[in-house]
């Protein structure tokens, strides 16, 4: 399938990179995986299982979604790249208006890469939330503090 290949592409580049100088055989030992798996995972030809990708992740020194985040952004500066191809594909949060950015068109991204992706921008946007929300909080308590050192002094 063509979209497979695009993510099977990313995912080599990605791997090729995050391996450096080690060998395939030493990334697949310490990923306990066959090094026959690795080469095809890393040559295009073949895309990991869940549990080998978080094994191959582990291996790199990484996590999942980290290794899902650096794929996902290799696929996506590729295709920003691009010249548009048509109409943007809506996919959750991937396909979603973003500060006044145009949706980004995820035409040809298999459905498990747009799922990683949609999962990831969503946790990055629960996590922007949770950090606003802290944020406010030390506001506040800073006015607090503030309150109660000018309240010693008088």
């Amino acid at each position: 399938m063509a979209d497979d290949r695009k993510y099977k592409q990313a995912l080599s580049k990605t791997l090729k990179a995050l391996r450096g100088a080690r060998t395939q055989k030493e990334v697949a030992a310490a990923a306990g995986i066959p090094t026959s798996t690795w080469c095809k995972i890393e040559q295009g030809r073949q895309l990991p299982r869940d549990l080998t990708f978080a094994r191959i992740a582990e291996a790199l020194a990484r996590s999942v979604p980290e290794l899902e985040q650096i794929v996902s952004r290799s696929i996506l500066s590729e295709l920003a790249g691009a010249p548009a191809s048509g109409s943007t594909l809506s996919r959750g949060p991937a396909g979603a208006h973003r500060g006044g950015q145009e949706a980004l068109d995820l035409t040809g991204v298999p459905e498990s890469a747009a799922q990683r992706l949609a999962t990831t921008l969503g946790t990055i946007g629960a996590l922007h939330r949770q950090l606003d929300g802290l944020e406010l909080d030390i506001h506040s308590l800073c006015r607090e503090f503030q309150a109660l050192a000018h309240g010693d002094e008088q």
